[in-house]
This record gives structure tokens, C-alpha cells and sequence, in this order.
């Protein structure tokens, strides 16, 4: 009874078809890195958001740090940026302008405007 694998020159792969499965596994790699999934958020930030128990505050500083990242100086911080009601988010921004201080200030115009975030570097 021969082995049928002694000739291994049988198992052996074309390179025009090795060259596709590397192009295919290279355009799924790319498909999975979209641009604005991740946040880079500063770790003294973390740091100082430890303890407190709010969602909607832990949401809103990795929104204010990935817009710290795009762009720089100050943005104003819409309902629509965030998603969520104006009411938590007015709460979730009182929390982090405590917790935060020295790193970012908020100016607030008042009623009916969205706030202004300055990120202090």
C-alpha cells in the first residue's frame, strides 16, 4: 500500500492563486478599520472619571476626546454630536467640567445654544 502523501509536490500551491487568498485577506483587514470607531482617550482622564456612576458622562468625555483629537482649540458641543436629550447631556457635561477641570472648560452662551468645549493642552 503506497502513501498517497510521499509526492508532496501535489500539495503544493500555485502562486497566482496564493497571490488572490493574500490579496482577499488584505481587503478584509481593511474593511474592518473604520475611521472614527475608536477614541484615543488620555489616561489622566480615565483616572479622574473613576468613581463616578454616570453613563451618560462616561459617553460624553469619550465624545469630547475624540473631537479633542480632530480638531483643535474649541468645538461647540450640539445634541446632535452627541445623541442623546439636552437634559442628560447638560447633566453628564456639569459632571465632567467638575471632574476635568484643568484639562477642559466649558462656555456655556445660554438658553437655546449649545456649549462651547475649549480643551486646554
Amino acid at each position: 500500500m503506497e502513501n498517497e502523501f510521499a509526492d508532496l509536490s501535489q500539495l503544493q500551491i500555485d502562486p497566482e492563486d496564493m497571490a488572490v487568498v493574500i490579496k482577499a485577506k488584505q481587503t478584509k483587514r481593511q474593511r474592518r478599520k473604520e475611521p472614527g470607531r475608536y477614541a484615543v482617550v488620555p489616561m489622566v482622564w480615565v483616572h479622574r472619571m473613576l468613581g463616578c456612576r454616570s453613563p451618560a458622562a462616561w459617553q460624553l468625555m469619550i465624545v469630547i476626546a475624540h473631537f479633542a483629537c480632530m480638531r483643535e482649540g474649541s468645538f461647540q458641543l450640539t445634541n446632535a454630536i452627541v445623541h442623546m436629550d439636552r437634559k442628560a447631556k447638560n447633566e453628564a457635561l456639569h459632571i465632567i467640567e467638575k471632574r476635568l477641570k484643568g484639562f477642559i472648560s466649558v462656555n456655556r452662551h445660554g438658553r437655546g445654544r449649545a456649549p462651547t468645549i475649549n480643551i486646554i493642552r
